[in-house]
């Protein structure tokens, strides 16, 4: 999903805007899970501090504008923690059920 928010707004190719969401997942899934299990971060700064890391992603990765990086990130962001949101009650049911 993040992928096409790049592909979008920032008009690169498919490929390299699917490759560049894997990238900067691979970084910041690791990151959110480091900072929220062993330091107890709470979400709204871990999304936060994923919003301004993806911004320097996407200005390194893209050498886009400052001001198009930030709306990228935002949308990637706000769409992830939508779709998040309205599964996150299936999501904790399957875990809690699983024995």
């Amino acid at each position: 999903m993040e992928f096409i928010i790049i592909w979008i707004f920032i008009k690169s190719s498919l490929l390299k805007s699917l490759l560049a969401s894997v990238v900067i997942n691979l970084i910041t899934v690791p990151l959110v899970n480091v900072l929220n299990l062993e330091l107890g971060i709470e979400f709204f700064y871990l999304e936060i501090i994923v919003f301004v890391v993806e911004i320097f992603l996407l200005l390194f990765i893209f050498r886009t504008r400052f001001g198009r990086a930030f709306v990228v990130s935002l949308l990637m962001n706000a769409a992830s923690a939508a779709v998040g949101y309205y599964y996150l009650d299936s999501i904790m049911q399957f875990i809690t059920n699983i024995k």
